[in-house]
């Protein structure tokens, strides 16, 4: 779930990852994050069965299985572009789990670490390259919110 105020529309997005290509499929709950029922979220998707269904990865990893959102994370993001390329500047990490019986007795954990994404459509991956090339970055997989289900104890993630 994802959402930029609360008083504000959030959405649920489907993450999809093609080798390291990742894709999302974004649908509207037409609610804000204090009405959305997470129990029973991934319970009821048949208003959402002609966005959803047709979608054989969402069918197999969403829909066939019991889900619950486990982890509320929260950032500070700064945007910039370079030609076709988008960076996003992710400072300011925090972690809340949904459901705290779960987890250690911490309610929340602040992250000391910044994260800077660089987006771009898979056309533009000779772009991409020569951005990266012109830099001293060394691009590596990383996820927030394996991160944060391992500051929970709750995942390894190296």
């Amino acid at each position: 779930l994802r959402y930029y105020d609360v008083n504000e529309n959030c959405f649920l997005e489907i993450k999809k990852k093609i080798n390291k290509f990742g894709f999302k499929k974004i649908i509207d709950l037409k609610k804000n994050i204090n009405n959305v029922d997470y129990s029973n979220l991934f319970l009821n998707l048949s208003k959402f069965n002609s966005e959803i269904l047709n979608d054989d990865y969402a069918k197999n990893y969403i829909l066939n299985s019991f889900l619950k959102p486990q982890l509320c994370v929260s950032y500070t993001r700064e945007y910039s572009a370079f030609r076709n390329i988008r960076i996003t500047h992710d400072k300011c990490i925090n972690f809340r789990p949904i459901e705290t019986e779960k987890f250690n007795t911490l309610k929340l954990i602040n992250d000391d670490i910044n994260v800077l994404e660089i987006k771009f459509n898979n056309k533009y991956l000779d772009d991409a390259i020569k951005f990266i090339n012109l830099t001293s970055l060394k691009p590596k997989r990383f996820s927030k919110y394996l991160r944060g289900l391992s500051l929970f104890n709750s995942a390894s993630y190296y």
